[in-house]
């Protein structure tokens, strides 16, 4: 059962009855020295206790969600001041019974909805919405508890989420994958899929617990956390996601991050590894980061570098050449029992939170200003795309993380090609910037984006320098056609498995989950293959129609010895 649980009256500590003039992040100049040594530290004493996660820059001001570690909650959250980045100053806390169930702060993000910046956050039973629109005065919108999440961690807790109006997408660890209606955000409910499993279970999705989720436009990428685990959906249609690639043959990630086209993961063998899925059909290797020493944390990307949080450090990796990543800076608050899994960006500054009750660490990682203007590196639906869904949102990455009180219809535009804007609802997280348009797309109707110069700006003040502007057309289909993909149970190592199609389309390809590649189309909706090792195995069919992929469908195929 699901159970929304009702806004409580707000509680809290404001020093200021109006918003500081806070002027946003520092664009400073510092001495060599300086570089990677702590300047200030954002902890208990400054009013933002327990285990810091991953923050945001909002209205100015650094957000710090504040909890116990490994999905115990007691949470609260902060906003700092810290245009003196040697001397942060708080501005707002709470930490009260309405904040009770916030818990770590791997994921979250934010809706504007109205004109109000609305916060999606996980909680220990499921997610909680927040009114941040007025920093000195947030309220708690509403509190949707969901089947089957519990105030655990790895096991059944809620790991991750991404607001994507109208849909959130909530990683539950061994539940799966949850879709939550958030068409009026201030009375989400878990979406109603009929037959279809929601959550969406790891079996479906690539068979590895479900951890960090990213939305862009019509994709959406999952990855696993302590475990080998990458997969690639389309959610054009978003209540009906399908699984396009998966793939479990890497070493293991604690976290992943989704950026330009790239799945960067902090892993666990003391290496940040990269991956290719600009072709979402394809999950390739594509860099990985000589040794850093430590397990993996989060993760942030700044203009092809990565800053990766390593428990007992934090490094900064340049992957603008794949062929020789370099490691940059390798720094450290070097408090004793420091855990310092978190490493944010803004401008020339890193933050590096610890989650195990040290707080946030304010360090610079270059000596000078930060005076790179932001890129779209990522676009979805591409350049001229065509066929696309009706309802479909448009998505984009930037190649640093941008300011999103810069974000309006008039620095990101969708309207039809020569004609009107169309009205929507921008969401943001983590240099994933979408947009929802209130209402269905038109049928058989060409659409322009434009991201103009000069507008979006990052958190350093930098505006973008290079316009976008790009095309896409849309078809007729207004949800995934049907797809039943089945085989005989599980098979014995040595023999043949068969499988059959129950899908419209004139080709289908298939992909058995073996590393053995994605067939050639062909017509025949059968296929037989052989496993050379026992296992599951995540087996996609691929359905198209005219060359152009119409839907998919997958099952999770046992492996087994003979049995003696």
């Amino acid at each position: 059962m699901t159970r929304r649980v009702g806004a409580l009256s707000a509680l809290g500590v404001a020093l200021a009855s109006a918003p500081l003039a806070a002027q946003g992040i520092p664009n400073l100049t510092y001495s060599p020295g300086e570089v990677g040594t702590v300047l200030s530290r954002i902890d208990s004493s400054l009013g933002a206790p327990r285990g810091h996660g991953n923050l945001m820059l909002h209205r100015g001001y650094v957000t710090v969600i504040f909890s116990r570690d490994s999905g115990k909650g007691d949470g609260g959250f902060a906003f700092f001041d810290i245009s003196d980045p040697r001397a942060p100053k708080l501005v707002f806390a709470k930490d009260d019974e309405e904040t009770e169930d916030i818990r770590e702060a791997h994921g979250f993000g934010v809706v504007r909805y109205e004109g109000r910046d609305l916060f999606f956050m996980q909680a220990s039973f499921g997610l909680q919405v927040w009114d941040f629109t007025d920093v000195t005065a947030p309220s708690r919108v509403t509190y949707l508890e969901l089947p089957g999440i519990t105030d655990s961690d790895y096991g059944t807790g809620a790991w991750f989420v991404f607001p994507q109006w109208p849909y959130l997408y909530l990683g539950g660890s061994s539940n799966g994958l949850y879709i939550v209606d958030i068409h009026d955000p201030t009375q989400p409910f878990l979406v109603d899929r009929g037959e279809l499993p929601n959550p969406i279970p790891p079996t479906l999705l690539g068979d590895f617990k479900t951890g960090p989720v990213y939305a862009a436009g019509n994709l959406l990428t999952i990855t696993g956390m302590d475990q080998p685990g990458y997969s690639t959906l389309d959610i054009a249609h978003p209540e009906q996601p399908l699984l396009l690639a998966t793939r479990r043959n890497q070493d293991s990630i604690y976290s992943g991050l989704f950026n330009g086209g790239f799945l960067y993961g902090a892993g666990t063998q003391n290496h940040v590894t990269v991956h290719d899925v600009r072709d979402p059909l394809k999950i390739l290797d594509y860099a990985i980061s000589p040794e850093v020493s430590d397990r993996g944390g989060y993760l942030s990307v700044q203009d092809g570098k990565v800053h990766a949080g390593e428990s007992q450090h934090f490094v900064v990796v340049d992957f603008n050449d794949p062929k020789d990543p370099k490691i940059l800076l390798d720094a450290t608050s070097g408090v004793d029992g420091r855990d310092e899994d978190f490493a944010t960006t803004f401008g020339n500054l890193t933050i590096v939170s610890d989650d195990h009750g040290n707080g946030s660490f304010i360090i610079p990682h270059d000596t000078a200003p930060d005076t790179t203007p932001p890129r779209v590196n990522f676009l979805s639906p591409a350049n001229g795309a065509v066929g696309q869904s009706l309802d479909l949102r448009v998505g984009m990455t930037f190649s640093d993380a941008i300011d999103f009180q810069s974000v309006d219809e008039t620095t990101v535009k969708l309207r039809v090609a020569g004609g009107a804007a169309v009205p929507g609802y921008f969401s943001y997280q983590a240099g994933v910037l979408n947009f929802g348009p209130k209402q269905p797309l038109t049928p058989d109707t060409t659409y322009e984006i434009e991201v103009p110069a000069g507008g979006v700006r990052d958190v350093a003040g930098n505006p973008i320098a290079e316009p976008v502007v790009a095309i896409f057309s849309t078809g007729k289909l207004t949800e995934n056609p049907g797809c039943k993909l089945s085989a005989g149970g599980p098979t014995e190592l040595g023999a043949d498995t068969d499988f059959q199609l129950d899908a419209l389309g004139d080709s289908f390809a298939w992909d058995f989950g073996d590393g053995s590649g994605v067939t050639a189309p062909s017509a025949s909706k059968s296929a037989s293959h052989r496993f050379s090792d026992p296992g599951h195995y995540s087996v996609i069919a691929y359905a198209y129609e005219g060359g152009a992929l119409r839907t998919t469908c997958t099952l999770t195929q046992t492996v087994h010895r003979p049995v003696l």
